[in-house]
């Protein structure tokens, strides 16, 4: 059973809403009451489903939904996590003027450095101009939701109530690095010193359009290094290991241009670029095997 959450506002909380004529609050007064649910990032071909906030996926940010921004024209309303109780408080109040049974557009979406993320109006398809972070180990993810309400939904019920069912934009690329047994048995002590993994040639950059989807997305700067993937030397085997950068939240694109370098010490060659291949799509979780073998190595 999905548990439904309550961002409540802070002002005018206790006036009663069942109608504008029973209510006592002025118009410009009237509180907003928001539910919230999320669609995790799923495995690659698996089946997206909505669940309550208190499920979180592997890949979630710790900051996934602790605050967020919702806006409606040019009123925006701030919201942040009260741990308490796991719910959300929020400020403003419903938009001025609109009428009760008037269906009104909410966008919504998390709050990440404010560089690298900004809010457009842009009429009835707002958008936002979003950067991937460019530190792999502080990473902002990018969750979106969208919806109108009424302020009183007689078919539901519901006074004063939004509500808003997030999104990832971005998708999230986990990396682990291990070599070949052929190589194993070739090198000292059968581990290779990795001394850094770099991303390159990803786009980096683009706009996220609500009603439309990602638009402009490009390569901020040529050949662009992306960031370094690990944070120091890593001794490498036969079994998986994982990036001290867990996973880093990239835009919706082909990998076509995009491929990793990987330098090493010890070794006849120093570092072997590994081109990568397929897409990543938005709200979906990938695993990139890095695949280290004797041929790119001791050559």
């Amino acid at each position: 059973m999905k548990t439904k959450l309550c961002v409540i506002l802070t002002a005018g909380l206790l006036a009663a809403c069942s109608s504008d004529s029973d209510s006592p609050t002025p118009p410009q007064n009237r509180p907003i009451y928001v539910e919230v649910s999320e669609r995790p990032m799923i495995p690659e071909g698996a089946e997206a489903r909505e669940l309550d906030m208190g499920t979180r996926a592997v890949a979630t940010t710790t900051a996934s939904l602790a605050e967020f921004t919702m806006h409606n024209g040019s009123n925006e309303y701030e919201a942040s996590k009260k741990e308490s109780d796991n719910t959300w408080t929020v400020t403003g109040s419903w938009p001025t003027g609109a009428g009760t049974n008037e269906k009104i557009p909410f966008y919504a979406h998390t709050v990440g450095a404010s560089r690298f993320q900004t809010y457009n109006v842009n009429g009835d398809d707002p958008y936002i101009n979003f950067t991937v972070y460019e530190d792999g180990f502080t990473q902002h993810d990018l969750l979106v939701a969208k919806t109108t309400a009424s302020y009183i939904d007689h078919d539901s019920g519901n006074v004063g109530k939004v509500h808003l069912t997030f999104d990832h934009a971005c998708a999230a690329v986990k990396f682990n690095v291990f070599i070949t047994n052929t190589l194993a048995g070739q090198i000292s002590n059968g581990t290779l010193t990795v001394t850094s993994i770099v991303l390159r040639n990803v786009k980096n950059t683009g706009r996220y359009f609500f009603n439309s989807g990602w638009k402009n997305v490009s390569v901020s700067g040529s050949n662009y290094n992306y960031f370094t993937l690990t944070n120091g030397p890593i001794s490498v085997s036969t079994t998986p290991t994982d990036l001290p950068c867990d996973c880093i939240f990239m835009i919706p694109q082909s990998c076509s241009d995009a491929y990793l370098e990987v330098n090493f010490s010890g070794q006849t060659k120093t570092s072997v670029n590994i081109p990568l291949t397929g897409s990543w799509e938005a709200g979906k979780e990938y695993t990139v095997n890095i695949k280290l073998g004797t041929k790119s190595i001791l050559e």
